[in-house]
């Protein structure tokens, strides 16, 4: 019996990895609100949430909730981005509408904009959580940064009289290194770096004069190891920095968009 057991399991498994990934279509007759779907994350509860241009879904395997000015007070339906943080709770980016922060313990959301707290920009492109839990928010117009303990914003943004500030204030992405310093990937002008305890922002200068970083185009930031970073552009393709040799290097690929880097 136990013989048979095994080799039926065995069966099965065979069965399964000759048929291969089974793919289902899920659309707004399914229930999700808009079939322009911009990001998708998954919580710490095993809930899957999609941001479309129609507003926030939460799907449970089975069926949508739709969270959009129709079911709460939102102020702009159209999602840009979504980040869970470490305690669980999930930050909506909005076009117009500045940040959602949902808390699954009560079902409710928390409004964080221009007007409640004094963020630079309603239109919001990026959220990430540091080593120290602060999180750091990006938007077209600037950074800022918010400290959820003592509901403080700062902010930093372009100023040309400034060597120290930001070289564009439209922001792509964020990421943090080892060290809980930020790299900040703009639109327009190219990348920076910020020191988090001293707070001063450095414009990437490249040593290379095969690619100006002060022309590029950021799409997306990610860490290729501890002293490369990998970096998605609009025009000039798949760039690579070397910390420590300060060189900018591309990549000879067919497409020179990368809104998207997976490692």
């Amino acid at each position: 019996m136990v013989l048979h057991l095994i080799l039926l399991t065995l069966m099965v498994g065979v069965a399964a990895a000759q048929i291969g990934p089974v793919f289902t279509n899920l659309s707004r007759a399914d229930g999700l609100s808009g079939n322009r779907i911009i990001d998708v994350v998954q919580d710490h509860k095993g809930f899957i949430w999609i941001g479309t241009e129609s507003g926030l879904n939460r799907y449970d395997g089975h069926d949508f909730i739709k969270y959009n000015r129709e079911t709460r007070d939102f102020i702009s339906d159209e999602i840009q981005k979504l980040f869970v943080d470490s305690e669980g709770n999930l930050w909506v980016c909005s076009t117009g509408g500045g940040v959602y922060l949902y808390r699954q313990s009560t079902d409710e959301f928390e409004f964080i904009n221009r007007s409640t707290h004094g963020l630079v920009s309603d239109r919001v492109q990026v959220i990430i959580e540091d080593a120290n839990k602060l999180i750091w928010i990006g938007t077209d117009s600037g950074l800022n940064s918010f400290d959820r303990k003592n509901n403080k914003i700062n902010t930093w943004r372009a100023n040309p009289n400034n060597p120290n500030s930001l070289s564009h204030n439209n922001i792509f992405d964020i990421i943090s290194d080892e060290q809980g310093n930020l790299w900040i990937g703009t639109f327009g002008g190219g990348l920076n770096y910020l020191d988090v305890e001293s707070g001063v922002i450095t414009a990437i200068q490249s040593n290379t004069s095969s690619v100006n970083n002060q022309d590029l185009f950021i799409y997306d930031l990610e860490f290729l190891n501890s002293n490369t970073l990998m970096i998605g552009t609009s025009g000039s393709g798949l760039l690579s920095y070397d910390i420590q040799s300060k060189k900018l290097s591309s990549y000879p690929l067919q497409s020179c968009m990368m809104l998207t880097i997976f490692i």
